[in-house]
């Protein structure tokens, strides 16, 4: 997918010696989490938790490695179980559990997940809609961003349908990881148009209709690449990745006084205890709660194959973040 593609792009310099290392150890079964997770996205309330999971390890993705095997169970629901395990990923949600754990995954149905790579979910407060990216190898017109509509968080997600015009075109845009606002407006980052990260936005214009896409400020870009924003229901918060060549990621926060006028400058959030092993600090899209904490995905360079596993943060009063810890999965 895309999304893996700008992500190898960006964190080829530290494949070597991982590589190295993974070539003279046999492959096993490991239990989940051992294989690869991305896309977590928390509903703001933190009942519950959106995201990709596939058998294959996080560094068979990176490699994109066609002749890749599985390295866990399929999570239950798993909507396809024959071969090409390295592109195939499917959407999932956890939900909590009155004593504060986390449930079983369960995988989001066969209307949203398919034999191809599913990825970047996004899913309203009150769990009726859902916006997620979808990519065929096999075929590149099936690939693109979709919306689904239920009519309750109990009924099976409706048949989804493209995003109008170019917000749809996943390949030819790069478009994804949208967010919406209680507003309509939609924001979302591009892999494709400007380097390998540029942040967008598109104004809400009617029911499932809107304006075409606008680059966010100059000044919230830069040389880098700005990824994966996420916006509270105000849309007086904004938050989003920078990665440099290195890898590395740095968070970044924008904030304004109401929705009508323009956003501050990024400023960099100061985290500390969110390396791994190697010094790396590597993960993917962020997404808060209503207090503040932020949950992540993490990839642990440290591990074999690469852990990648969500992690969350309190949120402090310096602004900043506390050591991350690891979310598990129970009954």
């Amino acid at each position: 997918m895309r999304t893996h593609k700008c992500r190898l792009s960006l964190l080829i310099g530290l494949l070597p010696f991982a590589v190295a290392c993974s070539l003279l150890e046999p492959r096993k079964m490991q239990p989940f989490p051992a294989s690869y997770i991305d896309s977590a996205y928390a509903l703001p309330n933190g009942s519950a938790i959106y995201f990709l999971h596939s058998v294959v390890s996080t560094l068979e993705i990176l490699e994109q490695n066609p002749s890749a095997r599985p390295v866990t169970d399929h999570l239950p629901g798993h909507q396809s179980k024959d071969g090409g395990y390295w592109w195939n990923t499917d959407l999932y949600v956890s939900y909590k559990n009155p004593d504060g754990t986390w449930g079983q995954p369960q995988n989001l149905g066969p209307n949203i997940n398919s034999e191809h790579m599913e990825s970047s979910p996004w899913v309203n407060n009150d769990q009726t809609v859902l916006i997620y990216t979808r990519e065929s190898l096999s075929d590149a017109e099936l690939s693109g961003t979709f919306i689904s509509h239920r009519e309750s968080p109990d009924d099976p997600w409706g048949i989804p349908k493209r995003l109008p015009g170019e917000l749809g075109m996943y390949g030819t845009t790069g478009y994804m990881d949208f967010h919406m606002t209680p507003s309509g407006n939609l924001y979302f980052w591009s892999e494709l148009i400007e380097g390998n990260g540029t942040l967008y936005w598109a104004r809400s214009i009617g029911p499932n209709q809107w304006s075409e896409a606008e680059q966010m400020p100059d000044y919230l870009q830069s040389e880098l690449h700005e990824t994966q924003p996420w916006v509270n229901d105000e849309e007086t918060v904004l938050y989003f990745n920078r990665r440099g060549d290195d890898a590395n990621t740095q968070l970044l926060r924008a904030a304004r006084e109401n929705s009508s006028v323009s956003w501050g400058p990024a400023e960099v959030v100061p985290l500390k205890g969110f390396s791994d092993a190697n010094g790396y600090t590597v993960w993917g899209e962020p997404s808060f709660l209503r207090d503040g904490t932020m949950f992540f995905v993490r990839f642990d360079t440290s591990v074999e194959n690469w852990c990648s596993e969500i992690l969350v943060a309190k949120h402090q009063q310096d602004g900043s973040f506390g050591v991350p810890q690891r979310i598990i999965f129970g009954d």
